[in-house]
């Protein structure tokens, strides 16, 4: 599974310990039904404005995607990233997200199998 490592900034602290290394991977599509249902549940983003709204469902999916060696999993919900994670690390993690996004796309345009079922799809359209 394509992953994207990176540092943050500022950090995480938990436990007293700072906390700067991260790998973020893909969203399942288990961990996506993980996040709506969190959302969903908690009623995290009910009468909130959009832009905060914008960011703690980013941070939902974040839950299911980032990993942060010392921090256990369970650990890094919606609350705790929403209140100890930067501005500036909140974008480091996006680059990272992005970037991971990129990586994806570029593996399927270098596998030969991948472009001639597009193509083939292209074609029945």
């Amino acid at each position: 599974m394509l992953k994207e490592t990176g540092k943050l900034v500022y950090g995480l602290e938990y436990n007293q310990q700072m906390y700067f290394d991260y790998t973020v991977k893909p969203l399942t599509l288990a961990d996506e039904l993980k996040a709506l249902e969190l959302l969903e549940d908690t009623g995290l983003i009910t009468d909130v404005p959009d832009a905060e709204k914008a960011i703690i469902t980013t941070l939902a999916y974040w839950a299911q995607q980032l990993h942060v060696p010392g921090i256990e999993p369970e650990n890094l919900s919606v609350e705790f990233l929403f209140n100890n994670l930067a501005s500036e690390d909140y974008q480091s993690i996006l680059t990272s997200m992005e970037s991971l996004r990129s990586k994806s796309i570029a593996a399927g345009r270098s596998d030969p199998a991948a472009s001639e079922k597009a193509e083939s799809n292209e074609a029945l359209k």
